[in-house]
């Protein structure tokens, strides 16, 4: 076959539906927190990583261990509607870096957050977001994406959600 047909062929290949279904899923919404502790030592975590064919990882912890990896997959429809909340929070109001909204002692932490959907695509980080001892209060677009994550992160990984992203939080608060 002369070398015109087989770039025609390798052309072809390339854009047949089959080639195109096997391209990579994309990252809807990844979040990574670090935490600097006392004495420069830092803890990375992968908490969430929700890609758009459904599958979700994150990392545990483990004395003196390296970070446990774990994925599962998710519904399609849930997909759908993460993907459609994260779409109606405004970009604009999200900066590259955030914060700090809470005081901690002896640490910091930073919340690296990824979001790529079909509205819009945006890399920012969120420092001390995690309720303490309050210094300015969270806006309420970086509150919704970090809600979002936590509560995926607690379905998948059973664990809680974060105080602040509770149903009923903003109710307890305002009856204090």
């Amino acid at each position: 076959m002369p070398v015109r047909g087989i770039l025609c062929a390798v052309i072809l290949a390339a854009l047949s539906p089959s080639a195109q279904a096997q391209t990579s899923p994309s990252i809807v919404v990844e979040a990574t927190n670090s935490i600097q502790g006392g004495g420069g030592h830092e803890q990375k975590r992968l908490l969430v990583r929700l890609t758009s064919d459904g599958i979700v990882q994150w990392e545990t912890t483990q004395w003196q261990k390296p970070n446990e990896l774990h994925s599962t997959k998710i519904d399609a429809q849930l997909v759908s509607a993460i993907t459609q909340r994260l779409d109606a929070i405004d970009p604009e109001a999200i900066q590259e870096r955030m914060g700090p909204y809470n005081r901690y002692v002896d640490t910091s932490a930073e919340l690296f957050i990824r979001i790529n959907t079909p509205k819009w695509k945006r890399q920012f980080s969120v420092i001390n977001p995690w309720t303490h001892w309050p210094l300015k209060p969270v806006p309420k677009e970086v509150k919704a994406v970090i809600c979002e994550i936590s509560r995926l992160q607690a379905q998948v990984a059973q664990e809680p959600v974060e105080p602040m992203c509770a149903e009923g939080a903003d109710a307890q608060k305002s009856q204090r």
